[in-house]
């Protein structure tokens, strides 16, 4: 969902590792830091935050009450963004090429 990886680029978050599966973590204190700002800017302003697209302003608002309510609703203080689709995800995961995700937090992917 690239929504959310824009929204854990928004919160400064660095990679969790580097190299071609470079992946990031959103955390509900970043989202709670952020959904106020988000709420207060219109979309064109909203472009002018860092990691927000144009293309993705109108709904970053959303996309952050969305992330919020799902890790509200999972018990999960954080989620791991991976940079591919569900389907190459779990295609790579398969193959051993990455390890699957933690299974104590939301594995939200693409």
């Amino acid at each position: 969902m690239p929504w959310v990886r824009q929204l854990a680029r928004l919160a400064g978050t660095p990679p969790l590792h580097r190299g071609p599966h470079a992946g990031w973590r959103l955390t509900l204190p970043q989202l709670w830091r952020w959904i106020p700002v988000l709420a207060g800017a219109d979309p064109v302003r909203r472009t002018r935050l860092p990691g927000i697209s144009r293309h993705r302003a109108g709904q970053s608002l959303a996309g952050a009450l969305v992330a919020e309510a799902l890790l509200m609703a999972c018990e999960a203080e954080s989620v791991d963004i991976c940079p591919w689709s569900t389907r190459e995800g779990l295609l790579l995961e398969q193959l051993g090429v990455v390890s699957p995700a933690p299974r104590h937090d939301l594995p939200l992917v693409g």
